[in-house]
């Protein structure tokens, strides 16, 4: 019996059940391992601050810190989330048209782009995750590697 073109057969179903579940589990992976890099960060900047200050004084400068990244996080994701104004006027209208033909060729440019980009994260995504995790963990167990990072920064 042959199946009608658009209707998904139950293998295909199970394929991308399949990748769903994996693309799921990378998410939880990744997810669990910035939330590690981020405490490192957190623990690395403490521990900055206590050899310039008092250690409360280093900790109350820290969540300080942390809390202020934490509000300008949820206003940037407040402000994304709102729908887009709808003011026209008649002068923005004919800039407007021209505005979408260089938005096209952007677009276009972008489009090539991010598929390249995305081909390469694809065919490196494992060697990407573990130099991650590798960086994460050495810039947080040596303080010689936090010291030269911080002296490039300066």
């Amino acid at each position: 019996m042959a199946v009608p073109l658009g209707i998904p057969t139950l293998s295909s179903l199970r394929a991308a059940g399949s990748r769903l579940a994996i693309l799921m589990i990378a998410a939880v992976i990744a997810a669990v391992l910035a939330l590690f890099g981020v405490l490192v960060l957190i623990a690395a900047l403490y521990l900055w601050l206590e050899t310039k200050v008092d250690a409360p004084l280093a900790a109350l400068l820290t969540g300080v810190i942390v809390l202020v990244i934490a509000v300008t996080v949820m206003l940037v994701g407040r402000l994304a989330s709102r729908p887009p104004s709808r003011r026209y006027s008649a002068a923005g209208a004919r800039s407007q048209s021209a505005a979408f033909a260089d938005a096209s060729i952007a677009a276009a440019m972008g489009d090539e782009a991010g598929q390249a980009a995305g081909a390469w994260l694809r065919s490196h995504g494992p060697h990407l995750v573990l130099a991650a995790a590798a960086a994460g963990f050495i810039v947080g167990v040596s303080p010689r590697a936090r010291a030269a990072i911080w002296r490039q920064l300066q």
